[in-house]
């Protein structure tokens, strides 16, 4: 049993109402409450008895449900001899072109009725019965007592045949030659009394699927009108699980804000010497660039000193070298002082070599005293 159908038999049992020739409240256990024939609390469900209703099975060129209800209410009195009152199609077999239904009509005086007990669904008694699909053509002789009996032929596609009798032996018998053939070699059941019958009704309605109580529908605005009493019990109700839904939501949002806030403050805390740390570094790396900076813009002694030695022809005496930056001012002495600017032109890195004053004979070597400045040196990186 699927969970649709325990719920649905559930909460149609509930208030589960029998409309006879009396009244009767269906409890869970079967058990049966008669009741004023004026009953008019409100119900989940109405079984009528064969006496409020009036059963056919009807066969239509076409298939649609909505078309087949709009051609009986047209000419009602073609299908039914009852007046007025509301009436339910279920569908047997469908072919396509054509289909097969059953057809309940509900007398005036009974659809009264239902309209002050607004149920929710109206089954009549006979298509109850047939809910217990068997797949095969099936014969219920049902005792009510008080020399009425109930019959019923279900067939393997579980449209329904049904005929209140007398209680005499031989109504049987004419029920079953009225049906024909099919009802001659089907499987009989007979069920000895109302109590019997009755205690039937909730182990069928817990059966029931959606599928099939569907075409018994009856609901209107009313099936759903709610005791004020029960209203105000509901909305507080409701209300209340809204705001104890948001103080626990509130509560907990700031229980989490305070606990992220402890933690960041426990690393703000933990991360408070590795920032220092890290702005010593910075300041170190800035120290460095400035330093590197100027090491970069002073002109190397060692490599002059050796180009100087490579460069300069034999005899020639250094007397003073002076390096401000990349410029470099340099006295001394040569053989020939004239040639010395092309022999530093030709030395790796000097540049704009130039004299800063006239040339002067050397009386100590027979020399010429120059003094001269160039420029030496790599590029400065910034």
């Amino acid at each position: 049993m699927t969970l649709d159908k325990r719920l649905i038999g559930k909460f149609l049992l509930q208030k589960c109402l029998y409309l006879g020739k009396k009244n009767y409240l269906i409890h869970a256990d079967g058990e049966r409450e008669e009741v004023d024939k004026n009953y008019r609390e409100r119900v989940h469900l109405v079984i009528l008895g064969k006496a409020c209703y009036f059963e056919t099975l009807k066969t239509f060129s076409f298939s649609h449900t909505k078309d087949i209800r709009a051609a009986v209410e047209i000419d009602m009195s073609r299908y039914s001899p009852l007046k007025g009152g509301k009436f339910f199609i279920r569908k047997i077999t469908d072919k396509g072109e054509g289909a097969t239904v059953n057809l309940w009509f509900i007398d005036e005086r009974t659809t009264e009725r239902l309209s002050t007990l607004s149920p929710l669904f109206v089954i009549p008694e006979s298509a109850l019965v047939s809910f217990a699909d068997r797949g095969t053509d099936h014969l219920y002789h049902i005792h009510l007592g008080e020399q009425e009996d109930l019959c019923v032929f279900v067939n393997r596609d579980g449209g329904v045949q049904s005929m209140s009798t007398r209680g005499h032996d031989g109504d049987f018998q004419r029920f079953t030659r009225s049906i024909g053939a099919a009802a001659h070699h089907c499987e009989v059941t007979v069920i000895p009394g109302d109590k019997d019958f009755f205690a039937l009704f909730p182990t069928t309605l817990r059966a029931l699927s959606v599928k099939n109580i569907w075409p018994f529908l009856a609901w209107t605005p009313r099936s759903f009108d709610i005791d004020k009493k029960h209203a105000r019990l509901g909305i507080a109700t409701v209300t209340a699980l809204f705001l104890l839904y948001l103080g626990i939501a509130g509560g907990w949002t700031a229980l989490i804000y305070s606990r992220l806030q402890q933690k960041d403050a426990m690393l703000s805390q933990n991360l408070a010497g590795l920032l220092e740390k890290r702005e010593r570094v910075d300041v170190c790396n800035e120290k460095q660039k400035e330093l590197d900076l100027k090491i970069n813009c002073c002109t190397p002694r060692l490599p002059l000193i050796n180009l100087l030695n490579k460069i300069l022809p034999a005899g020639s005496v250094i007397r003073q070298i002076t390096i401000a930056g990349n410029v470099v001012e340099m006295r001394g002495s040569v053989p020939q002082a004239s040639t010395l600017l092309s022999i530093l032109s030709q030395g790796q890195g000097v540049k704009n070599a130039r004299f800063l004053s006239p040339l002067q004979e050397d009386k100590k070597t027979g020399g010429e005293l120059f003094h001269i400045t160039f420029f030496y040196g790599r590029k400065t990186n910034q």
